[in-house]
């Protein structure tokens, strides 16, 4: 477990419910901000030829008690019955005589220190 998560418990627990509804307002708003740019960075940067898998790129959200977040797939088929989703994917890493665009796995890797900006965001409603 992170360091941060044990300093928020203990912090949480000296403070009270206050505090409580902070982490989770941070938390939800990282979330939010994280999951757009994320969006953003596949509509620009999903391999175009018809525009047909771009128009294709959702962003639901996750509508469930103890979840948060959101969805962002590529919903749909093509005219041929594939999916969008197999597509990307085969986009995204190649195949034997293709190499791969890499597309989705370089959003994948932006969302990299998602905690510590979770953190930031933390202290920073903790000092409001």
């Amino acid at each position: 477990m992170a360091d941060w998560v044990t300093e928020l418990d203990k912090l949480s627990k000296s403070l009270g419910e206050e505090l409580g509804e902070k982490a989770i307002s941070a938390i939800k708003e990282q979330i939010d901000y994280e999951s757009e740019e994320y969006f953003k960075y596949l509509q620009k940067n999903t391999p175009q030829n018809t525009g047909e898998l771009v128009k294709s790129l959702t962003k639901t959200k996750i509508n469930e008690t103890n979840r948060y977040g959101y969805k962002i797939e590529y919903i749909g088929n093509y005219a041929n019955g594939t999916a969008h989703e197999k597509i990307a994917n085969i986009l995204n890493y190649g195949t034997r005589n293709s190499s791969g665009k890499y597309f989705r796995t370089k959003a994948i890797r932006r969302l990299r220190g998602l905690d510590e900006r979770i953190a930031i965001r933390y202290k920073l409603k903790i000092e409001e």
